[in-house]
């Protein structure tokens, strides 16, 4: 979901991109970036039907959230004690969220799930969850706000939020050391309350497991990175097809050292002569009864 069309906003002296950072490496609204619910769409109804499932006939799968496997959700924007807001004209409570999710569950919808927030007393918005296998994070606790990050004069505004930088700067060091797996505790650990200036906020109670054994792609999805290299896969020659059928193709060899052996046909039954004897008088009864049809001759 996105609330507004800035990458297209004719403020955007960067038409069709989005930035996090000021020095414009990243675009972030490239070209597998998929928007499904975007502008006036973007409501607290829509939002609790993606949660919930309650979608109308007819609504193609891509704007559906059809899973039951470890599941996030992040939300941002502007938010205060126990809401969020959805442009400008409606709030979503905690209450509605903590609703929301105890129906998941019910339908199943979800293995374990992770809900981080970067808003304003972004940590109220879980306070009334109680639903099991789930985790949360806020930005900052109750009466703390949140701050931006990364003023781009040139844009004109700030491009990120801190919560949201330092979360993201977390990922990309994990991708420079890929040997270790890390861990929501050592996620949530990594924050710095003196460059956020807030308090991360969160609930692992629900979870029913220590948060230092979850692995952070669990949730958050991992890149698959594929290095092609020159290497040839090695080949086995005169190799028999590997199938089931493999045996079909096995053929005897002939012998050098002689002619092939005769193959014997197999012996033919003999007829049973009562069988026969039956054969030969249900044949003769047939033909008389068609030697006593009268037949009609039409000219």
């Amino acid at each position: 979901m996105l609330a507004d069309q800035m990458p297209c906003n004719a403020r955007n002296c960067f038409p069709g991109k989005v930035f996090d950072s000021n020095t414009h490496a990243t675009n972030l609204y490239g070209d597998d970036v998929e928007v499904d619910y975007r502008g006036a769409e973007v409501t607290v109804a829509n939002f609790i039907k993606v949660l919930t499932g309650r979608h109308e006939p007819g609504t193609p799968a891509s704007r559906r959230l059809d899973s039951d496997e470890d599941s996030n959700i992040f939300m941002t924007g502007h938010g205060g004690d126990g809401f969020l807001k959805f442009q400008d004209a409606e709030e979503l409570s905690s209450h509605d969220i903590a609703q929301a999710v105890q129906e998941m569950h019910v339908k199943g919808r979800y293995n374990e799930l992770f809900y981080m927030v970067d808003t304003c007393q972004a940590g109220s918005l879980a306070t009334q969850l109680y639903s099991p296998n789930v985790v949360t994070i806020g930005s900052a606790r109750t009466g703390e706000n949140s701050y931006a990050y990364h003023t781009d004069f040139e844009v004109g505004l700030s491009l990120i939020d801190r919560f949201t930088y330092a979360t993201l700067d977390y990922m990309q060091s994990m991708q420079v050391n890929r040997e270790n797996t890390k861990t929501l505790g050592q996620l949530f650990g990594s924050y710095d309350p003196h460059m956020l200036y807030s308090t991360p906020d969160a609930r692992t109670e629900l979870l029913g497991r220590s948060i230092n054994d979850v692995p952070i792609t669990d949730f958050l999805g991992s890149v698959l990175q594929i290095h092609v290299t020159k290497d040839e896969y090695p080949v086995v020659a005169d190799s028999p097809p590997a199938t089931s059928y493999s045996h079909l193709y096995q053929l005897e060899k002939p012998r050098s050292d002689g002619p092939l052996p005769r193959q014997e046909s197999a012996p033919v039954a003999k007829a049973d002569p009562v069988e026969l004897a039956a054969l030969v008088a249900g044949f003769g009864v047939a033909l008389l009864a068609l030697s006593t049809v009268p037949f009609t001759h039409t000219i």
